[in-house]
């Protein structure tokens, strides 16, 4: 059963810029901490994945994170919810994050959080244009995350609440 996270979320004290910041930092401690040499065998099995790019892509994960949220007006609660993906494809298929991964995860993660969470989204092929990659990659990648989850998407209240705090006092802590 889909609860939708927008109506309970209205009084939230986050805005776009302290959860684009606080989810930017989470994941370049997470890339940092999966560069450990003891990891660099996962590291080179994940090459195979569609995730994978052979070129690092130049944008930072902050303007890239921008750039997405520039152009599709996503909602606060729907960041909130692109972490809970990642975490849940890390955490379901020991992913690692990495430099030559992460915007990959990160578009297919806003793309399949948009559908999940929002009443109105833009078709794949903008999607794929906002994110610099082709509409048959996204389409890829977005099947494979899904897939990863074992297409199960829906979020408990409480696991969001749990985010959402984390995020809300994620700034005080740093």
């Amino acid at each position: 059963e889909k609860t939708s996270l927008k109506e309970e979320s209205v009084n939230t004290n986050l805005d776009k810029d302290s959860i684009l910041r606080s989810i930017t930092t989470i994941l370049m401690e997470i890339i940092n901490e999966n560069m450990d040499s003891s990891k660099s065998k996962l590291r080179e099995a994940q090459k195979n994945t569609s995730f994978y790019s052979k070129k690092i892509p130049s944008i930072t994960i902050q303007a890239y994170f921008e750039r997405i949220l520039k152009y599709t007006k996503m909602e606060e609660t729907t960041l909130v919810v692109v972490l809970i993906y990642i975490d849940k494809l890390c955490e379901s298929n020991n992913f690692l994050l990495t430099d030559n991964n992460i915007h990959r995860v990160i578009v297919s993660a806003c793309v399949l959080a948009v559908k999940w969470n929002e009443d109105d989204y833009y078709a794949n092929t903008f999607y794929a244009k906002v994110g610099g990659i082709s509409l048959e990659e996204l389409n890829q990648i977005e099947y494979d995350f899904l897939s990863c989850c074992d297409f199960k998407m829906t979020i408990k209240q409480s696991k969001y609440y749990k985010y959402h705090d984390y995020l809300t006092n994620f700034e005080d802590e740093e």
